[in-house]
């Protein structure tokens, strides 16, 4: 249906002529046409205006979803996540790293587990690597990964990796 205005030229009903138009809903009382179902009082079409906003605001739902689930992904690739399991750093990329463990790269003590516990050793480890892992200071080097892998004589070999921290001191 198409909506007749009460404004202008339509306010007065002896200066138009409607006939033959069946589809004229709203205007003026004394035309005696139908009411529209789906107009406001400034005679625009309400169903136009839902057609409009349904998908409009369908597309912003979608869009705030979609940008979430990128930043909640971003998020956590940013974090790290490290694993004993799915390091990529080998036992040789550290021993060529670290000129075959040379005194010269080491930054503190070396801490020796039993490997004859293997279960308990490797559940102490992966908790002292959590706790190292989730620490921020501006005094401390971070912790990347964790290497988990066997050296060159097939003994087990499990170590940090921390951050690297050029000669100098942590204040610098």
């Amino acid at each position: 249906m198409k909506v007749l205005p009460t404004e202008g030229v339509f306010r007065n009903a002896t200066a138009i002529s409607i006939s033959g138009n069946k589809k004229l809903c709203g205007g003026i009382p004394e035309l005696e046409l139908p009411t529209c179902p789906n107009v406001d009082p400034e005679g625009r079409d309400k169903s136009k205006s839902i057609k409009l906003m349904i998908p409009l605001l369908s597309g912003l739902v979608a869009l705030v979803f979609i940008m979430s689930l990128v930043i909640i992904i971003w998020l956590k690739k940013a974090r790290g996540e490290p694993s004993l399991t799915s390091s990529p750093v080998t036992y040789e990329s550290l021993y060529r790293a670290t000129n075959g463990f040379s005194s010269a790269n080491l930054i503190g003590n070396v801490k020796v587990i039993n490997i004859d516990h293997q279960g308990a050793a490797s559940k102490s480890f992966m908790a002292e690597f959590e706790a190292l892992r989730n620490i921020r200071h501006q005094n401390l080097v971070k912790v990347y990964t964790a290497c988990s892998t066997s050296d060159f004589e097939g003994n087990p070999f499990i170590a940090l990796v921390y951050e690297y921290m050029p000669n100098g001191s942590l204040e610098s």
